[in-house]
């Protein structure tokens, strides 16, 4: 080792008041540093502020030590109290230290401040103010998880159980420590709700899913490579039952486990889920009136932002001629969301209208009201019927 340039005193007692970090882990080191000083010391430091400096004849790969002298090894530090995680120190670098004894870091032992290392990751305290420098791992924190390119269908084996996928890319989130990981596999995963669990690829718990209600399905990373997928009966705001060594998460879609105990047969496409058969959700006739509230439990889940329908309504009478009448929804009671006016100008007549429309889910409920605007003695019934087309859910596709 190249000699120590300099050593002095400097007292910094207030160095590491606010943060009370034990270094209880710090036992086996993987890069040890040692110097030769011009006047050697007869013994390790017993005070803070003894620095030292040398070139570091190679690059930390994580923990560290510094002797100086012959003397016993002691650990490095990072200026936010942490041990080393490695390049905070390159070779052929200058590297300060500084000696600190306290009861804030090692348990009281002797260690060394990294104090200043050209062209090494220095390591810092994470932020508390809008001016201050923030730390990966506080980047990492903010990140969202969501997906990109999504292409799924359910698979074409007996029994409909299982579900084929593949994305553009996934970033992941570990809701334990708030870490992100984007991942740009394009390999298509199967993924099968009657495989017991909690099993990757598989469901999330041992129990079957309770027929006719809706499941929720997650990738999983390790955070290593190794990625596949869950289904769940957890929702977003709840996530999966853990799956062992798979701590990242990502929602994929929602689909739905029918009576039948399979899954009903649709097509995702980024963040819509297209329905293989219309789902009939309501089917109304009057000739005028009340309100009349439904639900779409049927047609969405309840992370749904809106779902697509489409509206079959007519005038099934027109006895006298001249009779037009209106349908209009409303999702929640009293705004309009949608009005389908009806009617024909000649005798016995029929009126059809088939829309597509897309609604908010809101509260999984929709209201419909009848209303005649002319000829009330000539309309015997007006009857609609509305269909599920598909529905969109929160995943960050588009």
């Amino acid at each position: 080792m190249l000699s120590a340039l300099r050593h002095r005193w400097v007292e910094r007692p207030d160095q590491f008041r606010s943060r009370p970090i034990y270094l209880s882990d710090w036992k086996i080191m993987t890069t040890a540093y040692s110097v030769s000083n011009a006047v050697p010391f007869s013994a390790l430091p017993t005070t803070n502020g003894v620095q030292q400096q040398f070139f570091a004849p190679n690059t930390n790969d994580g923990p560290a030590t510094f002797a100086p002298d012959g003397l016993s090894a002691a650990p490095i530090v990072g200026l936010a109290g942490h041990a080393l995680q490695g390049n905070e120190i390159p070779a052929g670098a200058l590297v300060t230290l500084s000696s600190y004894i306290g009861p804030l870091l090692n348990s009281g032992a002797l260690c060394w401040l990294l104090i200043d290392c050209a062209g090494g990751a220095q390591q810092i305290t994470p932020a508390s103010r809008g001016e201050q420098a923030v730390t990966l791992d506080q980047l990492n924190k903010t990140g969202r998880s969501g997906i990109r390119g999504l292409v799924g269908k359910a698979n074409a084996t007996s029994p409909a159980t299982k579900f084929d996928f593949s994305t553009a890319s996934r970033t992941f989130r570990d809701p334990n420590t708030g870490i992100v990981q984007t991942s740009y596999n394009t390999s298509v995963i199967t993924v099968d709700a009657n495989l017991a669990g909690p099993v990757l690829n598989g469901r999330d718990q041992a129990a079957a899913f309770t027929a006719g209600s809706w499941i929720y399905l997650y990738a999983l990373s390790d955070g290593k490579g190794s990625e596949g997928a869950v289904f769940s009966a957890n929702p977003p705001s709840v996530g999966p039952n853990n799956v062992p060594g798979y701590p990242y998460v990502v929602l994929i879609t929602a689909l739905y486990w029918t009576s039948q105990s399979v899954i009903r047969r649709v097509v995702a496409s980024g963040n819509t889920v297209y329905e293989a058969a219309q789902i009939s959700i309501a089917a109304s006739g009057n000739t005028a009136g009340s309100e009349i509230a439904f639900s779409t439990a049927l047609a969405c889940p309840p992370i749904a932002l809106r779902w697509k329908a489409r509206i079959n309504s007519y005038i099934s009478t027109n006895s006298g001629g001249g009779g037009t009448a209106s349908a209009s929804y409303r999702f929640i009671s009293g705004f309009e969301a949608k009005e389908i006016p009806l009617g024909q100008p000649v005798a016995n007549a029929t009126a059809y209208d088939n829309e597509e429309v897309e609604f908010p889910n809101v509260s999984q409920q929709l209201f419909l009201v009848f209303s005649l605007t002319s000829g009330p003695g000539n309309i015997a019934s007006i009857l609609t019927n509305v269909k599920s087309v598909g529905y969109v859910v929160p995943n960050g596709d588009n």
